[in-house]
C-alpha cells in the first residue's frame, strides 16, 4: 500500500478501543468502512496484490489440542452411568434449554459453594452434572469434546474437559461455569452461556 494511503488510515488498535469505551462505539463501523475503501482502492490499482495475514499473539489461542485418552475414558464412564445419574437426580434429563434451570437449581442444592464442588466426595455428582451440560452445549451448536490444561487450584481433573467449537473460533468448560455460578452467586450463568454459545450460529 502507498505511504501517502497508510498514511491516511493508519490507526492504534488500542487507541481505538480506549476511543470506544470512552466516547462512541459508532467510530467502529466508520473505520471499518474507511479500510475496507483503501484495501479496495488499492487492490484495484495492483491486481497481483492481496492482503496477508501477519501472525498476532492471538494466534492458535483456541487451536483445537491432541486426542485425550484421558478424555475418551471419562466420557465412556459417563455416558455408562448416566441413565443412573439422571434417576439418582430427578430424571427426565433431556437435554434441552428448558433443563437448564433445573440443572443450576440442582448444582446449588447439592453443592453450594466453590468448595463442595471440588470436593472429591462430590465427584461423581459434579461429573454428571458436567456432562450434561457439556452435552447440552454440544447438541446446541456444533461442537466437540477436548482435554485442555485448564484447572485453578483445587480444581478437579474435569475442569480441563471442555467443548470446542467445530470451526475452533472459541471454547467452553461446564465445570467452570458451574464453579463461577457458585463463586459469584450468578444463578442466571449458566443459561446465559447457553444463549451466548448457541446465539452464536444464529
Amino acid at each position: 500500500m502507498p505511504i501517502q494511503a497508510w498514511r491516511r488510515c493508519r490507526l492504534s488498535p488500542t487507541n481505538l478501543l480506549l476511543n470506544v469505551l470512552a466516547r462512541d462505539t459508532a467510530v467502529l463501523p466508520v473505520v471499518h468502512q474507511r479500510w475496507q475503501q483503501a484495501v479496495k482502492a488499492h487492490a484495484a490499482t495492483n491486481p497481483d496484490w492481496s492482503p496477508v495475514k501477519e501472525r498476532t499473539l492471538a494466534d492458535g489461542l483456541f487451536n483445537a489440542p491432541p486426542p485425550s485418552t484421558v478424555l475418551d475414558q471419562w466420557l465412556a464412564c459417563q455416558e455408562k452411568r448416566f441413565s443412573e445419574w439422571a434417576a439418582t437426580n430427578g430424571g427426565s434429563w433431556d437435554y434441552t434449554p428448558g433443563s437448564i434451570d433445573r440443572l443450576t437449581e440442582l448444582v446449588l442444592r447439592n453443592t453450594p459453594t466453590v468448595a463442595a464442588i471440588r470436593d472429591p466426595g462430590n465427584a461423581d455428582f459434579v461429573d454428571g452434572a458436567c456432562y450434561y451440560l457439556g452435552e447440552m452445549l454440544r447438541r446446541g451448536c456444533p461442537s466437540r469434546w477436548v482435554c485442555r490444561e485448564f484447572r485453578d487450584e483445587g480444581d478437579p481433573i474435569t475442569a480441563n474437559f471442555q467443548l470446542q467449537l467445530d470451526d475452533d473460533a472459541g471454547f467452553i468448560g461446564p465445570f467452570h461455569v458451574l464453579s463461577f455460578m457458585l463463586e459469584r452467586g450468578d444463578l442466571g450463568r449458566p443459561r446465559a452461556c447457553y444463549d451466548e454459545w448457541v446465539g452464536g450460529i444464529q
